[in-house]
């Protein structure tokens, strides 16, 4: 117990003790003159650099090192070690020789931030705290420990082999990725949460929603009769960049009665694009309208022409003709009953019908629907 405060005190007394310095001038890192206050910063120390400083020594840093956007930490001989618990931020440039981030380090590499590697570069096991959203080129090796997770939207090129089971921008293990190859982390410019239609006689509602968008310009919907030749219908203001749900939807206006096929098309700013799955659709012409029938074609002996989905007042005044080839009235009703929801009427051999083809046409308050009847003998 004694010795576990015994370290504890020591460890809180190198954080009491330890120096920020800023650089003050274009510089070496081991000259006074190069930083503000005058000194030479320590391994407890916390570094901000603003300026070009050469390491002219190798550093083994316990707080932390900030590159601003104006600044370099450069050398082509002397190494950088990250320990445990130390932040690395860069949004400048960092060229070393070799490079390596302990376990419990946390590192930052900005979009604007380019790490040079002349020699190896080392993710030791379970350093799963970095994060590369800028460039990082390594001239020699490339490895990812046990454990050890990279993450961000930047690139990571190497001149030698990758190695290590960890996770690099989802690449596991790591030394998958081929050698001499570079790796990013691929971005879909639209996460699609889904894409339906649903039909609202005579419309059809194209609804869509996205859980993400990068640089999206806008959308296309395009539409089609046969699944193979689509035409585009409209297009739908993207929302550029955006990291929150949203949702989108288009009216299809009295499209044409058959099976309509949809897809949505999303377009970047710079003209790239990608196309979301096929979905389809029923607009069936006959789909909750006033329809007529004939049960069965060809009339053998007998059968039922029907009023089906009409409205009541409709089928009130439902009536039947008969036409013969030549257009003669063979046969005119008399309003019908309505008989389950519709109106019925029966065509008979018996009742002076040779065997023929005749026309039956139904008529309702709203409708005119002719059907051609094949009449045969039993």
């Amino acid at each position: 117990m004694k010795n576990l405060i015994f370290i504890a005190l020591v460890l809180f007394s190198s954080i009491l003790n330890a120096t920020s310095y800023v650089s003050a001038t274009n510089g070496d890192w081991s000259d006074d003159d190069t930083w503000s206050p005058s000194g030479n910063p320590g391994n407890n120390d916390d570094i901000t650099i603003n300026h070009i400083i050469n390491l002219d020594v190798s550093v083994t840093t316990k707080t932390s090192i900030t590159i601003n956007d104006a600044g370099s930490l450069n050398s082509l001989t002397s190494s950088l070690q990250i320990k445990n618990g130390v932040s690395l931020t860069v949004s400048g440039e960092l060229i070393v020789f070799n490079l390596q981030f302990d376990n419990g380090s946390i590192i930052v590499i900005e979009n604007i931030g380019i790490v040079e590697v002349k020699g190896d570069f080392a993710n030791k096991n379970n350093s799963d705290n970095v994060l590369i959203d800028g460039n990082m080129n390594v001239a020699g090796n490339f490895d990812n420990g046990n454990g050890g997770v990279i993450t961000g939207s930047g690139e990571i090129c190497t001149t030698g082999s990758y190695s290590g089971v960890g996770d690099t921008f989802g690449k596991s293990p790591t030394s998958d990725i081929p050698a001499g190859s570079c790796v990013s982390i691929t971005i879909l410019p639209v996460e699609l949460i889904n894409f339906d239609a649903t039909l609202e006689n005579p419309n059809v509602i194209i609804n869509w929603s996205t859980a993400s968008e990068k640089n999206n310009q806008q959308f296309n919907i395009l539409r089609s009769t046969n699944g193979l030749d689509f035409i585009i219908i409209a297009t739908i203001k993207g929302a550029g960049n955006s990291s929150t749900s949203l949702s989108y939807t288009y009216t299809d206006e009295n499209p044409p009665k058959t099976t309509l096929y949809y897809l949505l098309k999303q377009i970047d700013f710079d003209g790239k694009s990608e196309t979301f799955n096929l979905i389809s659709i029923t607009n069936d012409v006959t789909k909750d309208e006033c329809s007529m029938s004939v049960n069965p074609n060809p009339c053998i002996g007998k059968c039922t022409v029907a009023f089906e989905d009409c409205n009541e007042d409709d089928l009130k005044d439902a009536k039947f003709q008969v036409y013969d080839a030549m257009g003669n009235v063979i046969y005119a009703s008399i309003s019908k009953p309505i008989e389950q929801g519709k109106a019925l009427f029966s065509l008979d051999v018996n009742n002076n019908l040779k065997p023929a083809i005749y026309i039956v046409r139904g008529n309702t308050e709203s409708k005119m629907i002719d059907k051609k009847v094949i009449m045969q003998k039993n």
